[in-house]
Parts: C-alpha cells; structure tokens; sequence
C-alpha cells in the first residue's frame, strides 16, 4: 500500500505557522520600563519567643529621604522552637 498524504489544509496550516514563527524571531524589541511608584524594604525580626516580618513602602521618587515610610504588611510567628537531638 501507498502512504498517504497529508491532508492540504494541515501542510497549509503548517507552512503559516512556520512563516509566522520566522517572522516573530526577527522582529526586535524594546524594553519598555516604567518607573515604580513605590520602593519597598523588608524588616525581619527574628527574636526568641517570636518572629515577624514587616514589609515597608515609600514613594519611589523620593529617594533624597524626605517619603513617608508607611508599614504595607505584616506577618507574625509565636510559637516554641524545637530542638532535635539524636
């Protein structure tokens, strides 16, 4: 028995993808980046009955120190530590 063909739309589908695939990979482009709005800092405090860690933010284009620093977030951690001996 003969094999069969490829059904004309399938290879037709096919070449465009392929041409389409070709076309993306040369097109350049450009980063394009805007400034943040705001900076954050994260505090970790790690003490030995607790742990937390607080998230701050500021305004971005106050970098000379004159933004607020305001707390964003929070996460607390109470508990005993274990130890493990063998």
């Amino acid at each position: 028995m003969a094999p069969r063909c490829a059904h004309p739309a399938a290879l037709i589908a096919l070449l465009l993808f392929g041409l389409v695939a070709l076309l993306l990979l040369t097109i350049t482009t450009e980063d394009v980046r805007e400034a943040p709005v705001f900076m954050y800092g994260i505090v970790l405090d790690a003490g030995s009955s607790h742990t937390a860690l607080y998230i701050y933010k500021w305004p971005a284009d106050k970098q000379n120190g004159t933004g607020v620093v305001t707390q964003h977030g929070e996460c607390r951690v109470h508990g005993k530590v274990r130890s493990h001996s063998r």
